[in-house]
């Protein structure tokens, strides 16, 4: 397949059935046999009660006619996940300048409705907590002859999930059996760049845990992404293209068969193993193994603007323009606080049992030696402002990956310290 063009690889991929594709799952080279995590009983999750949240405002645009109603959108804004909300409580303030009453009302459902009345040139304020309508909206009726305007203050939310971007930790007392991982990952900044200029990452310490003595491998970028992804940088000492280290070995993806997923902003294309503007092939490793074959065409894809996290493991990469390798670190943060809320507001993380590592690829400098980075680790069961100092690298975050999957453990994993001890994911 080596003599094909992209266009007759994807081809010939397309072409192949779905058992062709995935292969056999390469097994570790280590000698240690697949380690699993105990199950441990799924405590009751704590939905159908209310999360409080800190104030604030959400205005109505523009008046709203004699009555006319019009629709605002209350979740995904102002502290409230953009899915499963069941109810919103917050403090509504309306005014018109006639008087009579104000109906608020889930968007597209029966029931939940609400009236205020009020005086014509007064406000009326009233703290209401009601369902949430269709795409998470709430109707405004005005019910008096003048023109009305609205604003509500949030209060807190009923979820119907274990977990979501508001309450992302610290939901669940044991861990759950692990069904998917994902990985985010950025460039090129210490703890102390961390801690001076990225105030959403550094949020996420406090909401839910952070390893403070965590470790790259090295230096440059592909030989960390090879380490991450095979336990071992397979003798790589530089970032050139996979044309320059095409690697058939064993890697978390090979073990995953088709299960797994690399989201990748600004590749062009599926695989893409060139540069591209601000995609880059060194920050994406499956496009390194060849062993993947078509998996690599279907699996490797653009990261889409809703992440779709169904496979047991992704790994999401974004662009030099925002992962902090071109821009700064407060480009890097303003990109994970716009993006990290549809990781944990998607399905497979309301459901309770997926774990999300955010960290940095490598810190600043240069040459064959290790860099203090930040590691910050989300999941259901993670208690909130969990600290571990124990000594961790990138092998053990492979290392937890691959136990909390079912994996056997690949190289520098196996001796790796446990990462997933100081944070309840066993």
């Amino acid at each position: 397949m080596r003599h094909l063009n992209k266009a007759g690889t994807a081809a010939l991929c397309a072409f192949l059935p779905a058992a062709l594709i995935a292969g056999t799952p390469a097994t570790a080279t280590s000698s240690i046999a697949a380690t699993t995590t105990a199950s441990s009983p799924m405590p009751e999750a704590r939905t159908g009660e209310l999360t409080a949240v800190p104030a604030k405002r959400i205005n109505l645009p523009g008046v709203v006619a004699a009555h006319r109603k019009k629709s605002l959108k209350v979740t995904g804004r102002a502290g409230i996940p953009s899915a499963g909300v069941s109810s919103l409580k917050a403090r509504v303030t309306v005014r018109s300048s006639q008087t009579g009453r104000i109906t608020i009302y889930p968007t597209g459902k029966s029931g939940g409705r609400v009236t205020i009345a009020v005086r014509g040139g007064k406000s009326a304020s009233r703290t209401v907590t009601t369902k949430v309508g269709t795409k998470g909206r709430w109707t405004f009726r005005n019910q008096t002859g003048g023109k009305l305007s609205a604003h509500l203050s949030t209060r807190g939310f009923v979820s119907t999930s274990i977990a979501n971007s508001a309450t992302p930790c610290g939901r669940l007392a044991a861990a759950p059996t692990w069904e998917h991982v994902v990985w985010v990952v950025l460039e090129n900044h210490g703890p102390a760049s961390v801690a001076a200029g990225a105030p959403y990452l550094s949020s996420l310490a406090a909401k839910c845990g952070s390893a403070t003595n965590y470790w790259a491998r090295t230096h440059p970028s592909l030989p960390n992404y090879i380490a991450l992804t095979s336990g071992s940088r397979q003798g790589i000492a530089d970032s050139g293209l996979p044309s320059a280290h095409p690697l058939n070995v064993a890697n978390i993806f090979s073990q995953l068969g088709t299960n797994w997923r690399t989201l990748a902003q600004s590749m062009p294309a599926n695989c893409f193993k060139q540069n591209s503007g601000a995609y880059v092939a060194r920050h994406n490793p499956a496009t390194y193994y060849t062993n993947l074959g078509c998996a690599c065409e279907s699996r490797d894809i653009p990261l889409p603007s809703k992440p779709d996290l169904s496979a047991k493991f992704t790994l999401i990469v974004p662009d030099n323009s925002h992962n902090g390798h071109d821009v700064s670190i407060g480009t890097a943060d303003d990109w994970v606080k716009s993006y990290l809320p549809k990781v944990l507001d998607s399905a497979e993380y309301r459901a309770g049992k997926t774990a999300v590592f955010v960290f940095f690829d490598e810190g600043n400098g240069s040459g064959d030696v290790e860099t203090n980075v930040s590691m910050f680790v989300l999941s259901p069961s993670t208690p909130t402002s969990a600290r571990d100092a124990t000594r961790l690298t990138h092998y053990s975050t492979l290392r937890a990956t691959e136990e909390m999957l079912g994996l056997g453990l690949l190289g520098g994993a196996a001796t790796a310290n446990d990462l997933r001890a100081g944070f309840n994911l066993n």
